[in-house]
């Protein structure tokens, strides 16, 4: 995703890359999304997805019998959703964006204070 795409070695790919960069299918709600947003969007979503269960793997091995643990994880997996929602408002559909909209607000509500000891 970062080197970008790969230049077309014949006419054939050329044709297909131009496909999928131009050819918009139209959503619901009026939005439409070319196969190469789609590409791209499920590309963000699971380097995000992998980046975060690291980074939660580390913040449980080293306080593991804290409290505060559930508060620090739900603050992480609110901001991955929130960026996870925003990388969907940009390249998904309605559906998989309102999925992804109410898995964030679930995990921010769940961020405002600590849980009752």
């Amino acid at each position: 995703h970062l080197s970008g795409p790969q230049a077309p070695t014949n006419d054939t790919e050329r044709q297909l890359l131009e496909l999928a960069t131009t050819y918009a299918f139209p959503m619901p709600a009026g939005q439409t999304r070319t196969m190469m947003d789609f590409s791209n969007g499920f590309s963000l979503v699971f380097s995000l997805m992998c980046a975060l269960s690291g980074g939660l793997g580390l913040i449980v091995m080293r306080r593991s019998d804290d409290l505060m643990l559930m508060l620090s994880t739900a603050r992480a997996l609110a901001g991955a959703h929130v960026v996870m929602l925003a990388i969907s408002l940009t390249y998904f559909f309605i559906i998989p964006t309102i999925s992804i909209a109410a898995i964030a607000l679930c995990f921010t509500m769940a961020s405002v204070r600590p849980p009752a000891s």
